[in-house]
């Protein structure tokens, strides 16, 4: 018990004498500097910049104000010509010609100079499916707008302007977001609705208001979305979620705040546009601010350096004798940074750094173990790639002499015979291959239709294949004899003691990014209690024998092997009304030419 005891207070001496010294030496003196010197300048710094910054907000605020004024006097305008309100109202009592240009000109008569550095667009709708725009691209745009939530939402306004941030998709050149007001147009003295005009500009054109500000500009809405911003990039800066902080903008016209919900300390400053009740937000980070007194920190440092350096002395002749075992461990794992992987430490005290050294020491010894499996795992695969070189011969050789059987059937008029060792060939001739294990997927139903077709032999026709594939997918990437195991399996176990006709589907579809392949018959299906048990193979990605190598279980493992675990089969099925097998693999074309994918496209 006594020599445990000393053991334990040893170890914690470590612990103890560097915190120690640490917090004595070094921590403090810093904390306390920074604390009676840098806040008092922190806070002289802020409120120096404030009225300034405040200044140059309000000044950014009246032009965006202008901006905006200038496109709701825009859509105002049209009021003012009594033709236009004419032919918005009765457009059937004017030619197209005479609607046309007069809706043209006074298109153009609604721009405002104000807005002549902006790209400034005007629309206007009847109700008689007539649109004039400033914009391009005009045809087949009314029934998009008419159709619009959006729409929906200015026509239920009354007379009320209606301001709007969207992404561009119909009334603009260029692409973005745009700023659009919108407001239902009346004829002389009021009257029922006869029409809608909007005025836009894209938001980039409103950044340029923003340009005399310093920091991040951000505009938003009263929800507090964001509706536009100088740098996007820094806008998630800004933490919108945060409570106190949202409402404090939103429930005062103007004022100033310090942030640091976004992990960079900022000054904020904020006003209010008064007629759409936005928030113009500027947020300026510390370390811009505080640039002027950088000089005077320096003076600060050197001062406090010194001290540091009398304390680091002494800390280091306090914690040298603790941490040699450590030093000695940092150079042992140099040692195994450059590939010296026997590089064993020597052991010396019972502290935590002796303890640091034995669990280093069995680290090593464990790398030694695993370096050598790796190898001895690669060599295997040398050999079983050897091996797999020379087993390429005989089937070559058989393959030539099938063909060579099958001719001799064709010449003596035996085309059954012919046609059984031409499907047979397509199927050994896949499996030879080149090599790839990725193949399209019209080549695999390729070598399904010779293998059904050797099957219906057998079966004497009573077996059906359908196929429901679209073209599209035909140059889908896939792995080599991914369904012909699926197709063996619904014959075998559940088309083989059916009575009467077995049909099985094959269907393909894009699903996302997916390729999903549906194997689906009409079988005996599978008992439940097996059911549970072909689940939980494909789920533990193991439980092959010796003679289901190519089975589910072996498909599914292969495709999670390539593609990841995300992909793989899922099996369905219910006893005497048969089985549903679902492939999903990323759908991925096929590069180049292949035969087998053009003469299905033809077929």
């Amino acid at each position: 018990m006594r020599r445990g005891w000393s053991q334990w207070s040893v170890g914690r001496s470590l612990q103890n004498k560097i915190f120690v010294s640490i917090l004595l030496f070094l921590i403090i003196p810093f904390c306390v500097t920074f604390y009676f010197i840098d806040k008092p300048l922190e806070r002289t710094i802020r409120e120096k910049i404030g009225e300034s910054a405040q200044e140059a907000l309000h000044i950014t605020k009246l032009n965006v104000e202008g901006a905006l004024n200038a496109m709701m006097s825009s859509v105002t305008s049209l009021t003012a010509n009594e033709l236009a309100i004419n032919i918005l109202k009765n457009p059937d009592a004017y030619s197209d010609y005479d609607r046309l240009n007069t809706m043209d000109d006074t298109v153009q008569q609604m721009y405002s100079s104000y807005l002549q550095n902006m790209e400034n667009n005007i629309t206007v709708l009847d109700f008689h499916g007539h649109l004039y725009a400033s914009w391009e691209n005009q045809i087949g745009k009314y029934e998009e707008i008419r159709g619009s939530t959006w729409f929906q939402g200015i026509l239920a306004s009354d007379d009320n302007f209606v301001w709007m941030v969207q992404e561009n998709g119909f009334i603009s050149r260029r692409s973005g977001k745009l700023i659009t007001v919108a407001r239902v147009q009346r004829g002389a003295g009021g009257g029922p609705p006869i029409g809608v005009a909007m005025s836009s500009i894209t938001v980039n054109d409103l950044l340029y208001l923003f340009r005399g500000l310093d920091g991040d500009v951000l505009l938003m809405s009263r929800d507090g979305q964001l509706l536009a911003a100088n740098r996007p990039e820094s806008a998630s800066q800004v933490n919108f979620s945060d409570i106190d902080f949202f409402q404090q903008i939103v429930n005062t016209d103007a004022g100033q705040l310090v942030d640091d919900s976004g992990g960079e300390k900022a000054i904020v400053n904020y006003t209010t546009i008064g007629m759409t009740g936005w928030k113009l937000i500027q947020r300026i980070p510390y370390d811009s601010v505080f640039q002027d007194i950088f000089r005077l920190r320096k003076i600060n440092i050197l001062v406090v350096t010194g001290i540091f350096f009398l304390f680091l002395f002494i800390s280091v002749t306090i914690s040298y004798s603790v941490t040699r075992q450590l030093k000695l461990l940092r150079r042992k794992m140099k040692q195994v940074e450059d590939g010296r992987f026997h590089a064993i430490a020597s052991i010396r005290g019972n502290d935590e750094a002796a303890d640091l050294m034995r669990t280093y020491n069995t680290m090593i010894a464990r790398i030694q173990e695993l370096i050598e499996h790796v190898k001895s795992e690669q060599k295997h695969k040398e050999n079983m790639r050897f091996k797999a070189l020379q087993a390429q011969i005989n089937p070559h050789f058989l393959l030539n002499t099938l063909n060579n059987i099958k001719w001799m059937a064709y010449m003596r008029q035996d085309r059954e015979v012919g046609d059984m060792i031409s499907h047979l060939g397509v199927i050994m001739e896949s499996s030879i291959g080149k090599g790839e294990d990725i193949i399209p997927l019209g080549e695999e139903i390729h070598n399904i239709r010779s293998y059904i077709a050797l099957q219906k032999i057998k079966y004497d026709e009573k077996i059906e294949v359908r196929y429901d594939i679209p073209t599209e997918v035909l140059r889908a990437r896939m792995i080599k004899f991914t369904l012909q195991p699926l197709v063996e399996n619904s014959i075998y176990h559940g088309l083989d003691k059916k009575r009467g006709k077995g049909v099985i589907r094959i269907s393909a579809r894009t699903e996302g990014g997916d390729l999903v392949i549906i194997v689906e018959d009409n079988g005996l299906g599978i008992p439940p209690e097996r059911l549970d048990t072909l689940r939980e193979a494909l789920e533990r990605g193991g439980g092959l024998t010796a003679g289901d190598k190519l089975g589910l279980a072996s498909v599914h493992e292969r495709i999670r092997m390539q593609f990841g675990e995300g992909y793989g089969i899922r099996l369905e099925s219910a006893e005497m009304r048969g089985t549903t097998i679902t492939v999903r693999l990323p759908f991925i074309l096929w590069e180049g030419v292949n035969r087998y994918v053009e003469d299905l496209d033809r077929g």
